[in-house]
């Protein structure tokens, strides 16, 4: 009886065994379910999420499309078939296409002192007051990030564009007021008229481009219709844009030299440096197209730093044989004025043994272009190595009052134009004797520039100008020539 029973409750235990096994299997089966069912939820959520965000990417590349995300005005490709619809009706209708590309002047440097919703504040004005002088058949759309295009889709004249110009700068020119800011905006403008200045859209912008480039050398807030031959004057920006920095670039770079006489002490104070640049095929270019070039090419510290080395070079030649001027002038623009350029400056002077106070750098262009708190900066650092300072071309240049009070300057150097009939205009030199007053007030010395004939020469002289360059006391001249002149008996 005892082993039947040990039998049937072994069974039992066998029975009850296998159906734990079966539900323990099953219960993995469902969990494993689960987590199987789990992991697809996950992953589809990771799918919806990326779905949406390639939506939302998709969205804003289809918005800026249609439109600019800041100023709302039309999107650059809407805006591009537009002016290509508008030319292909010219060709049916009486009418013809025009466009205008308007660069807002120094608007980066306006930008920095604001913050960004500011920024976009100032676009979006600048927008308005575009829209508010075109009609609802033309478009306006952003060429870049300064500039804005206009398409006047159905001109019966040319003349028209021009009325339109000319309502933008004036209008561009009033007070913006934005926040606690102030701002004037002027602004250059650049008009071509289809068919005679492009047959496609791509032509027509070019077209406007080349003579907006031309306007702000005019001296900007101007407009400038394309004309033939700036599609040459084109070519010959191509050129030289192309051939600066090539290998034998600086072996085509001659400097020349000039000297600033000091007439109390009968001696030359200053030799002033300039380059040239002989080009293969356009022949000789000055200096001033050269510095334009190399700034558009980001070149234009490598050759500055190039020209103070090799007339540090002849100035420490000529000072063993004999000839001491007091300083070395050597142009600069005021954008250069970054600490990292005054620092291999700084390296250059101290690798070749050369005394710091015998050089002056000649800061040419507009004071504004730069920042306040960086110029400042720059030109303490500069006072720091007792490296001296003019302003170049004082009178025409931006360089204020204030700034003449703010930083420590050690030299005015007067453009060419205000002593222009200085020996007739009682004004012409009124001004200069303000200038010499307010100088020497300062304790600051004044260059005069452009010094023409002798008569010119006197009167300068007799008004108290010391200082003073140009044909009536020398020309430029090559080193070699210059030395052969200095070394001449007398």
């Amino acid at each position: 009886m005892i082993p039947v029973l040990i039998l049937a409750f072994a069974l039992i235990i066998s029975i009850s065994l296998v159906i734990l096994y079966r539900a323990k299997k099953q219960s993995q089966r469902g969990a494993l379910k689960l987590e199987q069912v789990q992991l697809a939820l996950d992953h589809s959520e990771i799918q919806n999420a990326t779905l949406k965000q390639q939506l939302k990417l998709t969205e804003s590349k289809m918005q800026k499309i249609f439109e600019d995300p800041v100023t709302h005005v039309l999107g650059w490709k809407i805006f591009e078939d537009r002016v290509t619809q508008s030319i292909k009706e010219s060709e049916r209708y009486q009418f013809t296409p025009g466009l205008l590309l308007i660069e807002i002047d120094h608007l980066k440097m306006i930008q920095n002192a604001l913050d960004k919703p500011q920024s976009h504040e100032l676009l979006e004005e600048i927008a308005r007051r575009l829209q508010s002088c075109i009609r609802q058949v033309d478009s306006i759309s952003r060429f870049k990030e300064d500039t804005f295009a206009i398409l006047l889709a159905q001109l019966t004249k040319p003349e028209t564009a021009a009325i339109v110009a000319e309502r933008i700068l004036q209008i561009l020119s009033q007070v913006s007021q934005i926040s606690e800011h102030a701002l004037y905006i002027t602004a250059s403008i650049g008009i071509a008229i289809s068919p005679v200045d492009g047959h496609d859209h791509a032509t027509l912008i070019r077209s406007a481009d080349h003579a907006l480039q031309v306007a702000k050398e005019k001296g900007k807030h101007v407009y400038q219709f394309y004309q033939e031959n700036m599609q040459a004057q084109s070519k010959r920006e191509w050129a030289l844009y192309t051939s600066i920095g090539h290998e034998s670039f600086f072996q085509s770079l001659t400097l020349y030299y000039q000297p600033i006489h000091h007439l109390v002490h009968k001696n030359i104070f200053c030799m002033d440096t300039m380059v040239y640049w002989q080009h293969t095929q356009l022949g000789l270019i000055s200096p001033r197209e050269l510095f334009h070039y190399a700034e558009k090419q980001h070149k234009l510290n490598i050759i500055t730093e190039w020209m103070i080395k090799e007339a540090c070079k002849q100035f420490l030649h000529w000072r063993t044989l004999g000839f001491h001027p007091n300083l070395l002038a050597v142009p600069v623009s005021v954008k250069q004025l970054e600490s990292q350029f005054i620092y291999r400056l700084s390296q250059l002077l101290q690798g070749m043994n050369f005394n710091p106070e015998w050089l002056l750098l000649e800061i040419r262009e507009d004071f504004t272009q730069v920042p306040l708190e960086a110029l400042e900066k720059a030109i303490n650092m500069l006072n720091y190595l007792q490296i001296k300072i003019a302003v170049d071309d004082f009178g025409a240049s931006a360089f204020s009052l204030y700034h003449l009070k703010q930083f420590p300057i050690h030299y005015l150097k007067l453009d060419r134009f205000l002593i222009e009939n200085v020996e007739s205009d009682p004004r012409a030199l009124e001004i200069i004797q303000s200038i010499l007053y307010l100088a020497r007030k300062l304790e600051i010395e004044v260059m005069v520039q452009g010094v023409e004939s002798e008569k010119q020469l006197t009167v300068l002289r007799d008004a108290g100008c010391v200082l003073m360059q140009g044909q009536a006391l020398g020309e430029p001249l090559s080193s070699i020539e210059m030395t052969s002149k200095m070394l001449a008996p007398v």
